[in-house]
């Protein structure tokens, strides 16, 4: 194998090497904002249950309009 050759294939290897660490890396933070979406979702449910939990239609509503 010449010279040229094996830079070449070795610029290739570390580009797929780069190319693959970028798309591990936005999976990662795939995966953390899902788990954040995931989590902000659940608190908004919640507070929406305590919200119609509350006796009284003016606090409900009086809830509900502060959760928006």
């Amino acid at each position: 194998m010449s010279p040229a050759r094996r830079w070449a294939t070795l610029l290739a290897l570390l580009a797929m090497l780069g190319l693959l660490l970028s798309f591990d890396r936005v999976v990662r933070q795939a995966v953390v904002d899902g788990a954040l979406r995931r989590a902000a979702v659940i608190e908004r449910a919640n507070a929406v249950w305590r919200c119609n939990g509350l006796p009284g239609r003016q606090a409900r509503a009086d809830c509900h309009g502060a959760l928006s």
